[in-house]
């Protein structure tokens, strides 16, 4: 028996990992965490009896007899139910430190959250190292990627493919895009998901963020990734190896897939899946001019240090903006630039830097944007 952390579990990957779970009497489900939707996180509790449940708002400053509180919630939790593995469904960069948290516990992480790696990547992965244990990642891309690598040389890959839908308005010109809705922008063509990865996949920031993360979760350099835009979303990312071989990881576009195997690895759970319809495949190159949120992505995995850090959040807080219309769609870009080219940098940075880069960061743009409020070209 496999006792389980779920971290977000009231979000719909959270859910998703809820009914997965539920699927395999070897896991059992021993504690859960929201931010602030205290009804959704008690009808859980009750309805799945579930024994520890937290909240990690800062509303929400002391423990009940129904939810655990407080400033170190995570701590609490963690003792309380001693899980055996630790899953982050949860999303922003707050999920850092109770990742952190886990893996100093030795526990084995599971992580659904981009903003955690792409800030404090290298020190999750110094931990998860110390403790013998790969981090398992749940999105589509980076399970596949993590698939394809199974069995394989890290020094025999040669480069690796990020495939995107390309979003809502792939092909449209900076002009067109000007007066984007936020509606408009969480109309994911293919997945269902929340507001800001809905809208980080429509600048391609999202494509970045994965970026960073792949060089973090798989040692890779900038020249070995690549990315295509394959609207289907049905080759979730492919591995070229150096002796020319190719292995691509594929199947119909349903996060229970990667929870799935998340769960059961290095094994794989029996399921029944629709048949993918092959013939349906397209790839198409991908204009890098058309996305500059993807190229400061990839700036910021160049300088290190902080700097992916600071671009998450400046990222954070300018799509939090355009969600409040506060700014237009494509000033997103513009506001991450910025907070780019002024962010102290810091080559080494420990957990104290970057909750530090994060919060001045936030600061940073949200001065900005409060300043220039009413910001057009």
């Amino acid at each position: 028996m496999k006792k389980i952390a779920l971290l977000g579990a009231t979000g719909s990957i959270g859910l998703k990992v809820i009914a997965e779970i539920n699927k395999q009497s070897h896991l059992q489900l021993v504690a859960i965490s929201a931010h602030q939707n205290i009804k959704a996180l008690l009808d859980l509790k009750q309805v799945h009896n579930i024994k520890y449940a937290a909240l990690s708002s800062p509303t929400f400053k002391h423990s009940t007899n129904e939810y655990i509180a407080g400033e170190k919630w995570y701590t609490q939790l963690y003792e309380s139910s001693s899980p055996d593995w630790v899953i982050i469904a949860s999303s922003g960069f707050d999920a850092l430190i109770p990742a952190y948290e886990a893996l100093k516990r030795g526990k084995r992480l599971l992580m659904a959250n981009k903003e955690a790696l792409v800030s404090g990547g290298d020190l999750l992965l110094e931990l998860a190292a110390a403790n013998n244990e790969p981090i398992i990642p749940i999105d589509s891309e980076h399970s596949a990627i993590f698939q394809c690598l199974q069995g394989e040389n890290p020094a025999h890959v040669r480069k690796i493919y990020l495939t995107a839908s390309g979003g809502p308005f792939r092909g449209m010109s900076a002009n067109e895009k000007l007066n984007i809705s936020v509606q408009q922008a969480i109309q994911h063509p293919v997945w269902k998901m929340g507001a800001k990865i809905s809208i980080d996949s429509a600048t391609m920031m999202n494509k970045g963020l994965e970026a960073i993360e792949a060089h973090k979760l798989f040692g890779l350099e900038a020249h070995q990734i690549d990315f295509l835009i394959h609207p289907q979303a049905i080759m979730h990312s492919m591995v070229e190896f150096t002796d020319g071989s190719y292995k691509a990881q594929m199947s119909t576009p349903d996060m229970a897939i990667p929870i799935r195997y998340a769960l059961s690895y290095p094994e794989r759970f029996i399921s029944q899946t629709n048949p993918l319809l092959l013939s349906e495949l397209r790839f198409y190159p991908l204009n890098m001019d058309e996305y500059p949120a993807l190229g400061l992505a990839l700036r910021a995995m160049a300088m290190g240090g902080n700097a992916p850090c600071a671009l998450n959040a400046a990222n954070e807080a300018a799509v939090d903006a355009f969600i409040h219309q506060k700014i237009k769609f494509t000033h997103i870009a513009d506001w991450v630039s910025e907070a780019l080219n002024d962010f102290k940098y810091i080559e080494k940075p420990g957990l104290e830097d970057l909750v530090y880069t994060h919060t001045e960061t936030i600061r940073y743009i949200n001065n900005k944007i409060n300043k220039h409020h009413g910001y057009s070209n």
